[in-house]
């Protein structure tokens, strides 16, 4: 971690030349985050300078920039396959990093020239411990119900399910962009009608969102596929107990609480050409309808025991899972190549 030279980096921002919006509020999140504790340890990062001697793509390979000659590809990813046209991009790279062990497989099945590194995420101080008790209400929480992956269909279905006109449990889902356009059962107007459910549309500042995640008792996030999971990752970090998918790259932590059943199948049509994996034999993790209401069951009546499992491993996320700890492993990386 003694790298001290320049580092360039890119993100994508906003619109990019093709006129398809791209940005995204994890991967922002990440390079603020790494940002800031690579500038605590004084290592300089300018976005996407030339002239440095590492330049790191953070973003899919297509958007990969190859100005400065020594480059890393920086990609989290949430199918079993990649789109054949990043094979060309990762072997350009003289390092490749992704965000968990699944990803790494998945990467390696490829035999990329490069090596292939996991650099995961990490936890800051604004997702500390939160000491939870129940009140007049039990509050399940979905956030990123706008992207299909998440599946908010099946949280709302199994909410419904198990907890339908009881008034002490209440569903909060929380969107970006919206869900509007989404086929929900009930209908989003219904939805915005029933009494034990709130929908949380567009953005919030940050500390109101550490907020709704400390008042909330239970996060249920049965994706379909992710990178890393920085959502759920920080749940378990404020102590609430967290139902995940146990596949892709939640699998790096998903069993530090309440770990979701789940089996690989083939994606929709759509997300096939969506991203680029026709013939390819892409899979996504389907989640189990079932385990997820007997573990929505579960955490209501074994509240304190679930809790004290989340204390626990939130506890190991703040000692050992910081961004600062991250960054030294992203300084490791660039010294020792």
């Amino acid at each position: 971690m003694v790298l001290k030279t320049d580092i360039s980096w890119f993100t994508p921002q906003a619109i990019d030349a093709t006129g398809t919006s791209w940005r995204s509020a994890g991967y922002t999140e990440v390079s603020l985050n790494l940002f800031q504790s690579l500038k605590d340890k004084g290592q300089r990062v300018l976005w996407n300078a030339t002239g440095t001697k590492w330049h790191v793509n953070y973003c899919l390979p297509y958007y990969y920039q190859f100005e400065v000659p020594r480059i890393v590809g920086y990609t989290p990813w949430e199918y079993t396959a990649i789109p054949p046209a990043w094979v060309d991009q990762l072997n350009r790279c003289e390092q490749v990093w992704t965000t968990s062990d699944w990803c790494k497989e998945v990467f390696e099945k490829y035999n990329l020239d490069p090596p292939v590194s996991v650099l995961a995420h990490g936890i800051s101080d604004d997702w500390n411990i939160e000491e939870r008790e129940i009140g007049d209400k039990f509050y399940f929480l979905h956030v990123g119900g706008e992207l299909p992956r998440k599946n908010v269909q099946l949280v709302i279905s199994a909410f419904l399910e198990c907890f339908d006109g009881e008034e002490d449990y209440h569903l909060i889902l929380k969107t970006s962009e919206g869900i509007e356009n989404r086929n929900l059962q009930p209908s989003l107007q219904d939805l915005e009608k029933h009494p034990q459910i709130t929908v949380l549309n567009g953005y919030i500042p940050k500390d109101s969102l550490v907020s709704l995640y400390k008042h909330s008792h239970c996060m249920v996030y049965p994706t379909a596929g992710e990178g890393f999971g920085l959502i759920p990752f920080q749940a378990i970090a404020t102590g609430m107990p967290t139902i995940c998918t146990e596949l892709s790259g939640c699998s790096q932590f998903a069993d530090m609480s309440m770990p979701l059943a789940a089996t690989w199948d083939d994606p929709p049509e759509r997300e096939i050409e969506h991203h680029n994996l026709v013939g390819t034999g892409a899979q996504m993790a389907i989640p189990d309808y079932q385990d997820l209401c007997r573990l929505m069951k579960k955490v209501t009546t074994e509240y304190y025991e679930e809790k004290a499992k989340a204390m626990r491993s939130a506890r190991i996320i703040h000692q050992y899972e910081t961004w600062d700890h991250v960054a030294d492993e992203l300084l490791d990386f660039l010294e020792i190549s």
